[in-house]
């Protein structure tokens, strides 16, 4: 004869449907505390990455580079995490922004014009647009 178990009371002991249903029901009450500590953790998980990520957002850096023997003013073109560049000739500037993507305008576009074939990943360098003179 097979004992039950201690938290089965005498009238689930006549049902043998009772008892089953109550083995069946000890048997899987860890498992489910185990799941819900599992959720429990994946959701604190996930929210702390997500707040590290609102709270220390990613930063681009850009770097002007004027090899250019002109000076070249570079202004933000709608971005107003960045403010305007004053380059002169030889001298670069890194820009650092939370944004992937920089928009800019730049003075003397007559003179100077922007080399791309030059540019490495966040590069913008900027070269006399005569340069063969």
């Amino acid at each position: 004869m097979s004992r039950l178990p201690e938290e089965v009371d005498s009238d689930s002991a006549k049902n043998p449907t009772a008892t089953l249903h109550s083995c069946v029901m000890i048997m899987q009450e860890p498992k489910g505390k185990r799941v819900k500590k599992v959720l429990l953790l994946a959701v604190v998980v996930a929210l702390g990455s997500g707040c590290s990520l609102f709270f220390n957002p990613p930063e681009y850096s850009y770097e002007f580079i004027n090899n250019s023997s002109y000076t070249v003013t570079v202004t933000p073109n709608g971005q107003t995490s960045w403010s305007t560049v004053l380059l002169t000739p030889g001298t670069n500037v890194t820009v650092i922004i939370p944004e992937d993507f920089i928009y800019y305008v730049y003075v003397d576009a007559n003179l100077v014009i922007v080399d791309s074939i030059l540019a490495g990943p966040g590069e913008i360098v900027f070269r006399d647009r005569y340069w063969w003179e």
